[in-house]
């Protein structure tokens, strides 16, 4: 009974989202007329579904799940009641396998949203799916045809001049960028805490993915400029749970990672909020990781890849046994038949033989 009850609670440790937890930053420029004064900056508890209807309020859409008093009362304390003029961009970013050592607020928050107004919520629900909703009743909400939802693909692993912005976001952290012989294959050197901490991009393909999501990132920073109709922008980063899951969440590797992507962040929050002059609100989600569940099974997002990665060589094989099974009886069928037409032309023509072919005999 003991070894079945301590299964039990391994497998909910293993699958359950809440171990994760959330910090949800809300930020805009300092002369921007959405977001109020915060009263302090440390990690305050924040209802989930707080930062989902805040983030609806701002685009002008209804909430998609009910709010309740509680959620309606931390909303009213962070938006400045303002119902007839809206941000001409939101921006979401969500960061997964952000350490709270190295995310933690004040401090990264403010390191982050250097210069801009922002408040910093602790909640316990990693879930983003509300998110999803929001993005579709903004699209087919009552003017959609003048809005427009984007999505920020990290689609840059072609472009030659990224390793232009990797110099500029390592020279944020007191760093550099030693460029290799092929591009984005080099070393980064980052001292921003005093240590220098190295990150080679050659080494590893997860160290090679948040070099590309940063150095993509602050590219994709020039996009978000102002415009005549409403922008809800959305986009997700996993560089830096690849490099927990692959160098485990003490490691040098995730150290750099994170002082890069803190970096990269500043950057990106603080070119938008300038060149929009106080008409965008960004919403920056940091998604912890769980050291201990990490380094005993491998991580949530490892354990999904895993059996994700099971079921796709387990389908690839059957089908690969229905085609030779296929191919196997189609030949079969095929000998078969030849055989026969060669024994028709080999068997005597006999009464019988005519009888059941519908002929008469010749008399």
């Amino acid at each position: 009974m003991f070894l079945k009850t301590c299964s039990l609670l391994f497998r909910i440790l293993l699958v359950c989202p809440l171990a994760l937890g959330k910090q949800d930053i809300f930020l805009e420029s300092s002369n921007g007329s959405y977001l109020r004064d915060p009263v302090d900056t440390t990690n305050s508890q924040w209802n989930p579904a707080a930062s989902f209807a805040a983030v609806a309020a701002l685009l002008g859409v209804a909430p998609p799940s009910f709010t309740d008093r509680e959620t309606s009362d931390q909303v009213e304390k962070l938006l400045v009641p303002n119902p007839f003029s809206r941000p001409k961009i939101v921006f979401t970013l969500e960061v997964e396998g952000a350490n709270e050592g190295d995310f933690k607020a004040p401090s990264a928050a403010s390191e982050i949203a250097n210069g801009l107004r922002y408040h910093a919520k602790q909640t316990p629900d990693a879930s983003s799916g509300d998110m999803d909703k929001i993005a579709s009743l903004f699209s087919s909400s009552a003017g959609s045809n003048e809005r427009t939802h984007e999505h920020l693909a990290m689609d840059c692993a072609h472009d030659k001049s990224l390793e232009a912005y990797l110099h500029g976001v390592a020279e944020l952290k007191k760093g550099s960028y030693i460029p290799a012989a092929e591009p984005m294959q080099g070393e980064l050197a980052l001292g921003g805490d005093g240590s220098t901490k190295t990150l080679n991009l050659n080494r590893t393909a997860s160290e090679r993915q948040v070099g590309f999501e940063a150095a993509c990132l602050a590219k994709k920073a020039e996009s978000l400029w102002p415009s005549e109709s409403p922008r809800f922008i959305t986009g997700k980063l996993s560089g830096l749970a690849a490099v927990q899951e692959e160098h485990g969440p003490q490691s040098e590797e995730v150290t750099a990672a994170s002082q890069l992507m803190v970096a990269a962040l500043q950057q990106v929050f603080g070119n938008a909020a300038s060149a929009n002059d106080g008409d965008m609100v960004s919403q920056l989600s940091l998604l912890g990781k769980s050291t201990d569940r990490h380094t005993s099974v491998g991580g949530q997002e490892g354990a999904r890849r895993k059996i994700l990665q099971s079921e796709e060589n387990s389908r690839d094989a059957k089908i690969w046994m229905s085609t030779f099974m296929a191919i196997s009886v189609g030949f079969f069928l095929t000998v078969l038949l030849l055989i026969s037409i060669c024994c028709m032309f080999d068997m005597d023509v006999k009464e019988d033989t005519l009888l059941y072919g519908n002929s008469k005999k010749d008399s």
